[in-house]
C-alpha cells in the first residue's frame, strides 16, 4: 500500500472552498443540534464522516473507533501552497 504523508493544497483553492462550504456546515450543526443532539456529539459525528469520506478520496484506511481520527498506515499532514 502506497503511503501518504502529505496533501498539498492552494491557499487560494482552500479558502473559495471554505468559503462555500461553511454556511452549509453551520446550518447543518445548528439544526442537528436543534434536534436534540449536544454539540461535541454532532462535531465528533461530522468529523468521523469526513474522515471516512477523506480516506476512501486518498486510498487509506481511517479508523474513527473511540472518536479519534487515524490514518493508517501514516497520519496525513497538509500543506497550503502560496
Amino acid at each position: 500500500m502506497e503511503e501518504l504523508y502529505d496533501i498539498t493544497v492552494s491557499d487560494e483553492r482552500l479558502e473559495d472552498c471554505r468559503d462555500v462550504v461553511e454556511p452549509d456546515l453551520q446550518d447543518l450543526i445548528r439544526a442537528t443540534i436543534a434536534s436534540g443532539f449536544s454539540a461535541e456529539e454532532v462535531l465528533i459525528a461530522i468529523s468521523e464522516l469526513v474522515a471516512e469520506d477523506f480516506a476512501a478520496v486518498v486510498n487509506q484506511p481511517a479508523d474513527v473507533s473511540g472518536n479519534r481520527l487515524r490514518f493508517f498506515p501514516s497520519i496525513p499532514t497538509f500543506q497550503r501552497r502560496c
